[in-house]
């Protein structure tokens, strides 16, 4: 297990899919080899893929320009969560950003989610899933809903605001009636830290989710970051995954996890490079290397620091890039494997803390 995740982790997947994961749990599977490396490193002189800066979580980092970035669907929790407090005082925020071409296209957007809600039935109470939708103002609505099939008891309500060119929801349940109105009031309040940003450059201090800086941050936090298009015409996935959960000191680094597990599968994908690195200005290790599968190369490039003890503004960190898709045929475009080192690092060494708030 690589962290502590207050979730459930996704089941791994055999070697194909395993490059494709999205848990941390399946990154264990990944890293093989020694702290040699077997590729030199490339100069970002070497690669002409044009790149952009993007904020993301705490952090600042250019990505190759042609990748947009992929939001969380509603039902699979939020692009970043937030957690207050501690035991039986928990309370969760999902916060989840996608982009709007314009105020019709957010109102539409809120629209949909209302009239999938109510087109759904709860299992127990045969009634539908939606319990009510307040329009507060044209740039605001929240919409209240059954949190689950099998009860009636928690409701999980859902603020959609748009700032910007941005739909923001921030979304808590409520475990009991009596905590309704609380999680409401403490909705409105979170969304008044919400600011809409068109220059990643310009961001200092808050917690940046698309175009979105959250003014507001958690006693724990993590986030989901992927962005996915082609790079010289080969599918391509970057993935940012940030939290400040604690790990133990006897937990294995990346490198020696994966040489267990890969070990046990009896898998052997060829080792580009493995060995230590700076991940976002912290200690860390990486692995990338390369699988073929029925003629088709496919890369997964891993990296992650090693904070023990994470904080908001020193969190874990681990980094993913593929390349390829398993179901592509044979004949597909791929990425030869320094193209995709060199793409690596253009990435990695450009991640970086925003600028302390003035």
């Amino acid at each position: 297990m690589i962290h502590k995740n207050r979730g459930s982790h996704k089941a791994g997947r055999l070697i194909v899919r395993l490059i494709h994961a999205a848990s941390w749990v399946t990154l264990g599977f990944l890293a093989t080899g020694c702290t040699q490396n077997s590729m030199e490193r490339h100069t970002a002189q070497e690669l002409d893929v044009p790149m952009h800066e993007v904020c993301l979580g705490p952090y600042l980092v250019e990505v190759p320009a042609a990748l947009g970035r992929d939001a969380r669907q509603l039902d699979a929790g939020g692009d970043a969560t937030f957690y207050f407090g501690q035991d039986e005082n928990l309370t969760k925020l999902d916060v989840t950003v996608s982009d709007v071409a314009s105020e019709e296209a957010y109102a539409a957007a809120v629209d949909q989610r209302a009239a999938r809600l109510a087109t759904q039935e709860h299992f127990t109470a045969s009634v539908p899933m939606l319990v009510d939708r307040q329009r507060i103002d044209r740039h605001l609505q929240m919409i209240q809903s059954y949190a689950s099939i099998d009860t009636t008891m928690a409701l999980r309500i859902e603020l959609h605001a748009l700032r910007g060119r941005s739909h923001v929801v921030l979304a808590e349940t409520a475990f009991s009636e009596d905590a309704i109105d609380a999680v409401k009031a403490r909705l409105l309040a979170f969304q008044g830290s919400l600011e809409a940003q068109h220059d990643a450059g310009t961001a200092t201090g808050g917690y940046c989710i698309g175009d979105i800086r959250v003014g507001l941050r958690g006693d724990e936090e993590e986030g989901e970051f992927v962005y996915s298009g082609q790079v010289k015409g080969v599918p391509v996935t970057l993935r940012f995954d940030i939290n400040t959960f604690g790990q133990p000191p006897e937990e294995p680094s990346l490198i020696r996890r994966g040489e267990a597990n890969l070990e046990g599968l009896g898998v052997k994908p060829r080792r580009l490079r493995a060995g230590r690195v700076l991940v976002a200005g912290d200690p860390g290790e990486e692995w990338l290397g390369t699988f073929v599968e029925d003629g088709r190369r496919l890369h997964g490039f891993y990296a992650e620091n090693t904070v023990q003890r994470a904080v908001p503004t020193a969190p874990r960190v681990l980094v993913r890039l593929t390349t390829g898709r398993e179901e592509d045929p044979g004949g597909a475009p791929q990425m030869d494997d320094a193209t995709a080192v060199a793409l690596w690092d253009r990435i990695v060494p450009t991640i970086r803390r925003q600028a302390a708030a003035p």
